[in-house]
């Protein structure tokens, strides 16, 4: 009876986890609008390039078209299987943008390192559901990561390229 309760217990807390993993990515993109929420060009500029980080992902897919694992496994019982196997596994979509968010809101508010943390414990779940449903290899979570770090680091150096030159500069009719 009483182990009986505890793997009830466990089995929720697992399935806890599992959600956290696979929702990451809007977990992510909602932490991220609520924290640069006061400076709406970082929140607008970031939910286009999180859009484009999606395109690209896409586009790397068709590219390089690796397969994702065999044997994967529902995580929701609503899940469209016959879809999934429809798509490449490299890189991983989910890590890609990830990744992304983590960096573009380090990148652009260093304040925030606390915050920064609890999204990289976010990504490790990520990384356990996305492994454990056999939705990606280890290779293409690392791929998705490295690609989502490079492009955010790409996106807020060519932000504060836009800062410099229009949003910054001083105005020649009054300088004060």
């Amino acid at each position: 009876m009483v182990f009986e309760v505890v793997k009830k217990e466990s089995r929720k807390i697992t399935d806890f986890i599992f959600a956290l993993g696979y929702f990451s990515e809007i977990i992510m993109i909602l932490l991220v609008i609520y924290l640069l929420h006061s400076k709406l060009f970082y929140t607008i500029y970031y939910l286009f390039f999180i859009l484009l980080s999606g395109y690209l992902n896409t586009i790397f897919k068709s590219i390089i078209k690796e397969e994702r694992p065999d044997n994967y496994k529902k995580f929701l019982f609503s899940e469209h299987f016959s879809r999934i196997k429809s798509v490449y596994g490299m890189p991983s979509g989910h890590s890609q943008n990830v990744f992304f968010s983590i960096t573009y809101l380090y990148l652009t508010t260093k304040e925030f390192f606390y915050w920064v943390q609890l999204l990289l414990v976010l990504a490790a779940l990520m990384f356990y559901e996305r492994l454990s449903f056999h939705n990606h290899t280890f290779l293409q979570l690392i791929v998705g990561a490295i690609i989502g770090i490079f492009l955010a680091y790409l996106v807020v150096l060519l932000r504060e390229q836009i800062e410099i030159k229009f949003i910054n500069r001083k105005n020649p009719i009054n300088p004060h």
